[in-house]
């Protein structure tokens, strides 16, 4: 067996990319900035490593995964970790980012993170997220800022956060995306509503606000929500809410008002008893476990 690449920097030169900048343990990349070259084929190699390409569109990219060989898709998020034997070739003209980062890079935290992530870095499982347009763009100004911080030279702390940001905001819509993994195909207003709840379930929606924008009644959607996913439409809207508050108190600053008025709550006693009711717990008592 082809022995693993331990190091992203010599992953990197090994793909003919030499000019990349950044702290040990974590390199964000632009495809665009890359040099033809690195589109070749290459031998696949296991990586002690972790790789998350988000791509926006996709020419003839080619990848091989676990000895299958599949084409790339548009608007869509791939995961690759340290057990994944993994090629890909792609078209010059393709754009998105690639981030590498290793498990020592943000230390114990990580192995709960990725555990969080196993439907997506499984080795049994498909390994991709397709996105909406709504949420590739804000992946990617998520990334964009990474970029920018990586690229001034910030503190690892600060890289530290912005990535566990983007990991589990990518976190919560793959959970969104299980919610419509149903034998049965969805009916196109339960699928419309769920890209309305991952793309405004931050700006305070009540259900018939949903209800109207996909052109059925309250009544209606609630019983599409609970004969194909099982809960009402107001139970994943907050499903949604906890998850994302859950991320920006786990890997951002902000005070707890922000993370409330962030996830649709405009008073912070509104948002402090809603997380206490999911969570059985304070949110600043929540965060403290992660400090």
């Amino acid at each position: 067996m082809l022995s693993p690449v331990s190091d992203i920097d010599t992953y990197l030169r090994m793909v003919g990319v030499t000019n990349n900048i950044g702290p040990a343990g974590f390199r964000l990349l632009r495809l665009v900035d890359l040099p033809a070259a690195t589109a070749i084929s290459f031998a696949p190699r296991y990586r002690e490593f972790y790789q998350i390409n988000v791509l926006e569109n996709t020419g003839e990219g080619i990848y091989q995964l676990r000895g299958r060989t599949l084409r790339q898709r548009p608007a869509t998020a791939y995961f690759i970790s340290p057990n994944h034997l993994y090629a890909w070739r792609r078209n010059p003209e393709m754009r998105g980012y690639l981030l590498y980062f290793q498990a020592s890079f943000i230390g114990p935290t990580l192995q709960r993170t990725i555990e969080d992530f196993e439907p997506l870095f499984g080795l049994e499982e498909n390994n991709y997220l397709e996105l909406t347009p709504n949420q590739l763009v804000a992946l990617n100004g998520q990334l964009r800022l990474l970029f920018d911080q990586q690229n001034t030279r910030v503190d690892s702390k600060t890289l530290h956060f912005g990535l566990l940001h983007f990991l589990y905001t990518v976190r919560g819509l793959a959970l969104l995306a299980q919610q419509s993994d149903t034998s049965e195909p969805l009916p196109e207003p339960l699928r419309r509503y769920l890209n309305l709840v991952a793309d405004r379930f931050g700006e305070n929606w009540r259900v018939k606000d949903y209800a109207a924008n996909v052109n059925i009644s309250p009544n209606h959607l609630n019983a599409l929500c609970r004969r194909h996913l099982g809960r009402t439409a107001k139970e994943i809207v907050l499903n949604r809410r906890l998850e994302e508050a859950r991320a920006l108190l786990r890997s951002t600053r902000l005070d707890i008002q922000a993370v409330g008025y962030r996830v649709g709550f405009s008073h912070p006693a509104q948002f402090s008893r809603f997380f206490r009711s999911k969570m059985g717990i304070a949110p600043g008592d929540y965060r403290k476990q992660f400090r």
